[in-house]
């Protein structure tokens, strides 16, 4: 976590614990948290191969923020281009912006093979339609100065094809969200009420909690 000074806090042992515990429970989520924590050594020291390890389970559930990490971590930090690109390219086709805008940037900058400025078209545009990544704009221009009027036009095709409608996006990104609600409501109320007795439901330990509370002499 970081203070409003800037200053690097670590992690509580009890959250850290807490956050590992539901991550190896097969918590996608908590798993993706903890990935993002090992990668930026935030609150805990950097550990790309630990990172590595929680992305993988994550993106493995489908987590699209999972395979965003993943991609960038493998790219940036772990000398896999092709499956970084991958990765990138699975989370850009679901509708991420900065998956996108990573991914143009990788394929415009390489040198050699792995450049392909009409992929790199592609994907700056499709950046640009989702509203994520500084100077879209600008990088689409510096790549018009170099490709022909052809690959121009297919790429435009290709990008327009790519394009997830906001409103698509928007309802899966409102279903992942109540999901998350439902687990962050059930861990809450864990913490208020303690653990389930064995074979106890949630509702019979609400039950068993707050009917004493309800009768209890004031």
């Amino acid at each position: 976590m970081e203070a409003s000074t800037g200053v690097l806090v670590p992690l509580a042992t009890s959250e850290f614990q807490n956050l590992a515990r539901l991550a190896e429970q097969g918590d996608c989520d908590e798993q993706y948290r903890l990935a993002e924590l090992y990668y930026r050594g935030d609150g805990i020291p950097r550990n790309y191969l630990e990172a590595e390890k929680w992305y993988l389970l994550s993106a493995e559930h489908g987590h699209r923020g999972a395979q965003y990490g993943l991609g960038l971590l493998y790219l940036k930090h772990l000398g896999n281009r092709a499956e970084g690109t991958r990765l990138l390219a699975l989370a850009g086709e679901r509708g991420d912006g900065w998956a996108c805008y990573a991914l143009a940037t990788a394929l415009s900058q390489a040198s050699g093979p792995g450049r392909d400025p009409v992929a790199a078209y592609v994907w700056f545009c499709l950046a640009e339609a989702y509203g994520n990544g500084p100077d879209c704009d600008k990088e689409i221009w510096r790549l018009e100065s170099e490709l022909s009027v052809e690959q121009i036009l297919g790429a435009q095709l290709r990008a327009r094809e790519a394009f997830r409608p906001p409103v698509v996006r928007s309802a899966a990104e409102e279903a992942e969200a109540e999901l998350k609600r439902l687990h962050e409501a059930a861990r809450a109320e864990d913490a208020a009420l303690g653990p389930l007795l064995p074979g106890e439901s949630r509702i019979r330990r609400r039950m068993r909690v707050d009917l004493p509370k309800a009768v209890s002499p004031d």
